[in-house]
């Protein structure tokens, strides 16, 4: 990796491109290819579709050969072909990162656990000696067009092949799968490898007849020692600059466009495809992105991923100097954990073709590396090695990098190209796992925190012009005397501890709904309360008798969450095709309900008669009935009531402060039932935290319930805003439910909802997207003042 870049070279470079100052501090950056074309033509560098179809045509002449030479691929008739799978956990553990939904499928494409050597180089390395010892035994007479290759695995032909030399550099993978298929053949095998091969790789080759000659350098020493020592009967695989390798990879392109058909996953330019690829030399990548172009054209985004320590091909590129240039020459030392990435100049050949066809790069340090590895056994129970780990985080990468990446990569499916690791020994799978432990941010969580999904909130922005229709905040302020009513209480009081029984805010609950006070608990907001109430109620899936609860599949989505957190075991009743809850699936045996009214998101209430119905019937089980009223107060009748009978005993009924009250930012919900479920809310409490509410929420929240005439105002202006902005969407096509709250959930006639939410965004509007199967079209808008909503109209013109 010798330097050719004279300093002041260097420094015009850097100060015409700043993404160099950022990669020589060993940062990690994403990079736009400039030149990126989306439907630039492939023919480039002597490439073409012929070339492609060709190579594809090759390996099916030779499976049957592969069938029985390598047992592993009998299955698959001698086609090595990787899977292609889903990952749903790794896409919450990415959306968690980024902070927001990842709206299209996120999948794995597992050339990891590819036959025959465990990487993306079975698929080129494999390739190009198939090709070689074709044109060999043609010319030789000993095959002949029409032939069953697997008149290869007899002993003539190893005989044959056994006068002719293969030799390759590489830092690992390349030269396993040259070697093992090499050496099934027959030839005479070198493999050159640098000082960042792994031990385990060498000894592998070794134990099946390859020699394999060790240097104290990086990958671009062996390379040039293996090119030197090739003699007139040996034919040296130059990664760098081949085209056989280079349309080998080529071919996953084809596969995987079978593969996406099989998963129901369509590609277009509306639905593009999104893919993610670990780049040392580049010949890997660089095949696999070609071919994706061929077969997708500008419905394919292709992004290379590289170390930190070893950003060969995106130095390479930014620059235009291609294989003119190294790593070295930026001060950076190619150490990096990845060692199939330890590459510190890239191919001239691939850069030169990925020129206008790369959408961009990114790279990785070492730490995230490990940390993905780690991630993906826990999460998916898949293993791979660092190298490959780098394509795995890339949505999230690609997707916070820029508007513009994001706006081209709306509705796209993801898919991270994990290139090697099967072969990898447990032990050092066990290392690479405990690093990646370290590493991470939580080596000492248990196994109940590990598995929690949590509950997403709505964007809170910093940007205060935004317009914020997206997390069902009320327009209007509270009254001045709510606010008198907190002042009076920051006072010097303040040193001490509140009212843990918050007495004086439950008798005001108790005059707002005219009931008991030992009908009422209040807490820090109506999560807090249903959290207490589902570790009450709900029996722990451990539980001899435990039964699920059920909830509808289209609701609050902190339900699930809560219920992950008690480990109570669930199901769910699916909505009606108009989106409403059909109360017979709640009249069945069930360890509780768990019932939204209105419903979030949809905003469709159900007649309180029906939850009286399903209370009844859940009493013969003692199960309990928890109704959330967050959003009642907006147009739907309460359950609470037709509770003062004490004929339903075991529903428990959820309110908040935040949506009717304009107290979002106090934090207070309450709840009203029975005062056998108060009762036991209180134990929850006092064995969890006795000091939940403090004293300025107790006093302004008590003023607030006091305020009846004040909300039933700013109630009745959010209503009627509600009903014209649901007449107006309507008037232009837009699907719109008939909402009891203070929201509207509603379809764009032609966008997508990720698409109509972009738009939205791109107009300085938030609104909230759920990305669910049922959902995925559709948004929720908060109903905000008359302004906002006006400009929320603008903007759906």
């Amino acid at each position: 990796m010798n330097e050719v870049l004279s300093a002041a070279e260097r420094e015009r470079l850097t100060a015409e491109l700043p993404v160099l100052a950022d990669v020589s501090a060993l940062r990690e950056v994403f990079w736009a290819n400039p030149r990126y074309q989306e439907d630039a033509p492939i023919e480039v560098c002597g490439l073409d579709a012929a070339a492609m179809d060709d190579a594809a045509a090759r390996l099916v002449r030779f499976a049957p050969f592969l069938a029985k030479a390598f047992p592993e691929t009998a299955g698959a008739g001698g086609i090595v072909e990787s899977p292609l799978v889903r990952a749903p956990a790794m896409k919450r553990h990415l959306e968690e990162a980024l902070g927001e939904r990842i709206a299209g499928p996120y999948l794995v494409k597992l050339d990891s656990h590819l036959p025959i050597s465990g990487s993306i180089k079975a698929r080129g390395g494999v390739y190009e000696v198939l090709a070689h010892a074709e044109a060999l035994a043609l010319d030789a007479g000993l095959l002949k067009q029409g032939d069953d290759y697997g008149i290869l695995v007899d002993a003539a032909f190893r005989d044959f092949f056994s006068s002719w030399e293969l030799a390759v550099g590489s830092t690992g993978n390349l030269g396993l799968s040259v070697g093992i298929i090499g050496a099934k053949l027959g030839f005479k095998t070198t493999v050159h490898m640098s000082a960042d091969a792994r031990r385990w790789k060498k000894d592998l080759l070794r134990s099946r007849g390859v020699t394999v000659v060790e240097y104290d350098a990086d990958y671009s020493k062996a390379v040039e020692a293996g090119r030197k020592t090739a003699g007139p009967r040996c034919h040296f695989i130059d990664d760098e600059n081949s085209r056989r390798l280079f349309l080998g990879y080529s071919v996953a392109a084809l596969r995987l466009q079978k593969q996406l058909e099989a998963e129901g996953i369509p590609v277009d330019v509306d639905r593009p495809l999104a893919v993610y690829l670990p780049c040392g030399v580049g010949g890997g990548p660089g095949g696999v992105a070609w071919g994706l172009k061929r077969v997708f054209g500008g419905a394919v985004h292709c992004y290379f991923a590289e170390p930190t320590h070893a950003p060969s091909m995106l130095i390479g590129l930014a620059t235009g100097l291609h294989s003119a240039v190294s790593v070295g020459d930026f001060g950076i030392d190619n150490k990096t954990c990845a060692d199939g990435l330890a590459v510190g100049r890239p191919s001239g050949f691939v850069g030169a073709v990925m020129e206008t066809l790369l959408a961009g790069e990114y790279t990785v340090g070492d730490d995230a590396l490990h940390r993905l590895v780690y991630q993906l056994i826990e999460k998916e129970g898949v293993a791979v090695e660092p190298s490959a780990a780098a394509a795995l985080i890339g949505p999230a990468r690609v997707l916070s990098a820029s508007p513009a990446e994001r706006k081209s990569l709306e509705n796209a499916t993801h898919i991270a190209w994990a290139t090697g690791g099967s072969m990898v020994p447990a032990e050092e799978m066990r290392a690479f796992y405990q690093a990646g432990k370290a590493a991470s941010p939580h080596p000492y969580w248990n196994a109940r925190v590990k598995s929690l999904k949590p509950y997403v909130p709505g964007e809170q922005p910093r940007e205060q012009t935004l317009i914020k229709l997206n997390t069902n905040e009320n327009p209007y302020p509270p009254p001045p005397s709510v606010v008198q009513a907190m002042r009076d209480a920051s006072c010097e009081k303040l040193r001490l501890y509140p009212d843990p029984s918050c007495a004086a805010l439950r008798q005001a609950i108790a005059e707002r709904h005219n009931v008991e006070p030992s009908r009422t608990f209040a807490g820090n907001g109506s999560d807090e309360v249903l959290a207490l109430a589902f570790g009450a109620f709900f029996e722990d899936a451990e539980r001899a008798h435990a039964q699920p609860i059920v909830f509808p599949d289209v609701t609050y989505s902190f339900y699930p969450t809560f219920a992950r957190l008690w480990n109570v075991p669930y199901g769910t009743a699916p909505l009606q095709d108009d989106w409403t809850i059909r109360s017979d699936d709640y009249l069945a045996q069930c360890g509780g309900a768990v019932i939204a009214n209105p419903n979030a998101p949809t905003g469709i209430a159900l007649d309180p008669e029906r939850l009286l119905e399903i209370a009844h019937f859940q009493a013969r089980n003692n199960a309990v009935v928890i109704v959330d009223e967050a959003y009642a107060d907006f147009g739907a009748d309460s359950v609470i009531p037709r509770l003062n009978s004490g004929a339903h005993d075991n529903i428990l009924v959820v309110k908040t402060l935040s949506k009717s009250h304009s107290l979002a930012g106090l934090r207070v919900g309450y709840a009203v039932g029975s005062p056998q479920l108060i009762a036991a809310l209180e134990r929850m409490r006092d064995s969890f935290n006795s000091y939940t509410l403090g004293a300025v929420a107790q006093a302004g929240a008590a003023a607030a319930l006091r305020e009846g005439a004040y909300y039933e105002r700013t109630i009745r202006a959010i209503v009627a805003t509600r009903s014209r902005v649901s007449a107006d969407l309507i008037g232009r096509g837009f699907t719109v439910l008939p909402s009891s709250a203070n929201f509207i959930f509603i379809k764009h006639p032609q966008l997508s909802g990720p698409q109509f939410l972009q738009r939205l965004r791109e107009r300085r509007i938030l609104a909230r997207h759920f990305d669910a199967p049922r959902t995925a079209n559709h948004i929720r808008v908060t109903i905000g003042a008359d302004s906002d909503m006006d400009a929320f109209l603008d903007a759906c013109q």
